[in-house]
């Protein structure tokens, strides 16, 4: 099982607004998935991924417990 966060939690991560992650994602520049809801979900090591590609610091302290846990087929 894999653990996966919602834009909220990224953003907070990557120190963006969560508009700014969820365009990311759709750009398709963040690998994730969308929920039948809509609502966005990305793996940490995604998360981790775009950010060393990007430069940009993850604020380890502020991750959350995750908002989501999907079976990953």
């Amino acid at each position: 099982m894999k653990i996966y966060y919602g834009t909220t939690a990224v953003a907070k991560m990557l120190g963006v607004c969560p508009k700014t992650v969820a365009a990311w994602f759709d750009a398709k520049q963040i690998v994730g998935h969308r929920l039948p809801s809509g609502a966005r979900r990305m793996h940490i090591d995604d998360v981790k991924a775009f950010a060393q590609a990007k430069n940009i610091p993850i604020a380890i302290s502020t991750i959350d417990e995750p908002s989501k846990e999907l079976s990953a087929d």
